[in-house]
């Protein structure tokens, strides 16, 4: 496949033009701070939270247990119910990467699938 993509950007005069791995530069990502201004702004209908708990550990300096509950639409997404979640319009329940499925490649170059855990393996004998 590498050969073949090779000799398609040999054909199209690509080789020597653009590094095979570049990256392009991303803006710079804002701050907690800047979601917190944004929502005292009111700029903020819908907010999204992937992980994390933002009101237990940021509470006393930006207030954001008080700021979540001034948004129309909170979404989290998280392992147990916490402080953000409690401010929470809907809260979707995370998979645990013990219980997920998905695959890997090993150092060697093999390719893994990945399934979650037995739970009766997990259950002590009686």
């Amino acid at each position: 496949m590498h050969a073949i993509a090779y000799a398609i950007n040999a054909a199209l005069g690509n080789l020597g033009r653009r590094s095979f791995s570049s990256r392009r530069a991303r803006p710079p990502a804002a701050s907690i701070g800047d979601l917190a201004a944004a929502i005292r702004g009111g700029t903020v209908k819908t907010l999204v939270i992937l992980g994390g708990n933002p009101v237990y550990n940021r509470a006393g300096r930006l207030g954001l247990g008080d700021l979540q509950k001034s948004v129309p639409e909170v979404i989290r997404l998280g392992y147990h119910p916490d402080e953000t979640s409690a401010h929470a319009g809907v809260n979707l329940a995370a998979a645990h990467f013990l219980e997920s499925w998905g695959d890997a490649r090993t150092l060697d170059g093999t390719i893994v699938r990945i399934q979650p855990m037995n739970s009766a393996a997990l259950r002590r004998p009686d």
